[in-house]
């Protein structure tokens, strides 16, 4: 809440509190979620050193793969840092990374039933294509992933993969449909008083 109105101060004390909290806690999962957490957030607000959110993501992993107690939810768990990776790869500016890690967790998520998550990984795995150059596999990916948000009603991500659209397609040269796809997605994120993301 506090990243989202700019407040990093408040928003790096309440990280600090939750990482001392959760470090030595019985339970690792905790600890996983609050580290990922904080790295995404700062992600998504285009802060801190991406490098090193990388290798905090990798301890993670590396924490899922060696724990020597059970860790509640695993699966899903692997999956949350699995999707942080491809957006600090994209920040680090690593999009073969970027592209690599997103479509291994589509691939590990494709039998799943949790479609919500499914349309996230594709909206990532679109995105980081788009950095790529790869431009008809990002439209590609961008439009199943707008289908399935259209089928479950997820208003937020519509709005969101109309702008990605807009900006794969302008890059490819659809410039009418670009326009088109600009146009929708700034509209539902003005309804759904989205305003950092209207605005890019």
């Amino acid at each position: 809440g506090y990243a989202e109105e700019g407040d990093w101060e408040r928003t790096d004390y309440h990280f600090d509190q939750v990482e001392t909290l959760t470090q030595n806690a019985p339970d690792p999962s905790l600890y996983i979620i609050a580290v990922e957490g904080r790295v995404h957030i700062n992600a998504i607000h285009f802060r801190g050193d991406y490098a090193a959110g990388l290798a905090r993501l990798e301890e993670l992993l590396n924490l899922l793969d060696t724990a020597t107690t059970p860790i509640a939810d695993e699966e899903e768990l692997r999956s949350r840092v699995l999707q942080s990776v491809p957006t600090l790869a994209m920040r680090y500016g690593d999009y073969g990374m970027a592209v690599h890690y997103g479509r291994l967790n589509l691939a590990r998520i494709t039998d799943l039933a949790h479609q919500q998550q499914r349309v996230w990984i594709l909206l990532d795995v679109a995105l980081s294509e788009q950095f790529a150059g790869l431009y008809p596999e990002a439209i590609a990916h961008n439009q199943e992933a707008l289908a399935l948000a259209q089928e479950i009603g997820a208003q937020d991500d519509i709005g969101l993969l109309n702008a990605n659209l807009c900006l794969t397609m302008r890059q490819s040269g659809e410039l009418e449909k670009a326009l088109a796809h600009g146009l929708k997605g700034a509209e539902i994120l003005k309804e759904l008083g989205i305003t950092r993301q209207e605005g890019q």
